[in-house]
């Protein structure tokens, strides 16, 4: 999910587009507290600003194509913060996008209007990827970044499961097996074979050639972030313990 707005509006930590439009990815969902921390730099997300850019600078009429590698599925403009549910008062702050960022979504051939909440306006991807997929064809192995084209983005098929772990496991059949993930060299496809030999898809996704059976796409990186988020949040609690025990030591009548 592609969140668009005023930078005060957006429900998580994101990156700026142009002034006073910025960009935030979360799965298909509400965004929750394992979204609060957002990394230093985008990294591949940097062409989803590239191709909003495009889109609200008249340069493409395709911005749901240009998102579908990512696994866009909705893009979400936000007029303020706490959007209010259908039928009730406008969101409680103001903060609107730029103006004319609506009529530049409404211009995209493969996005459409999907009713929403007041505060809000949601655009459906016509032509999205699934984040795992499958299909026979293989891509083109492309090394640098860059964006799909037409024949890239159909024919594909769910696969694996629609999972937010570091592990999603199902049944595959002989073709080439996709991953929207990155970095995708800290993932690793192992089917019934074995593991399944990688090869670069838009210059930062994977794709795996498979046979039919099982598989399962796994993070085989040290998870380092969470474990320092852990690390962070226990010398808080032991440095919060060693207040409140010199304090109940401190003798009476002190300051």
């Amino acid at each position: 999910m592609l969140w668009l707005g005023d930078p005060r509006a957006l429900p998580v930590g994101g990156w700026s587009v142009e002034p006073g439009l910025a960009y935030a990815l979360t799965p298909d969902t509400l965004p929750d507290t394992s979204q609060v921390l957002t990394p230093a730099g985008p990294g591949p997300a940097a062409l989803v600003a590239g191709a909003v850019r495009l889109a609200v600078n008249g340069g493409t009429v395709h911005l749901g194509r240009l998102l579908a590698s990512a696994g866009v599925r909705y893009v979400v403009v936000l007029d303020g913060l706490a959007p209010s549910a259908v039928g009730s008062l406008p969101a409680s702050v103001s903060a609107p996008p730029p103006a004319g960022l609506r009529t530049d979504l409404l211009e995209q051939d493969d996005l459409h209007v999907v009713p929403g909440e007041m505060g809000v306006q949601v655009y459906e991807n016509d032509e999205v990827m699934p984040v795992t997929a499958q299909r026979t064809a293989p891509l083109p192995p492309v090394r640098t970044w860059s964006y799909p084209g037409p024949a890239d983005v159909v024919g594909w098929k769910p696969v694996l499961g629609a999972s937010t772990s570091p592990a999603a496991s199902g049944t595959v059949t002989a073709g080439t097996v996709y991953a929207g993930y990155a970095p995708a060299g800290s993932f690793t496809l192992v089917g019934d074979g074995g593991a399944a030999v990688r090869r670069p898809a838009f210059g930062w996704a994977a794709q795996y050639s498979v046979s039919r059976g099982q598989a399962t796409l796994s993070l085989s990186q040290f998870p380092y972030v969470p474990f320092g988020v852990l690390l962070e949040v226990a010398a808080w609690v032991v440095l919060a313990g060693a207040l409140w025990r010199r304090r109940s030591r401190a003798p009476e009548g002190t300051a």
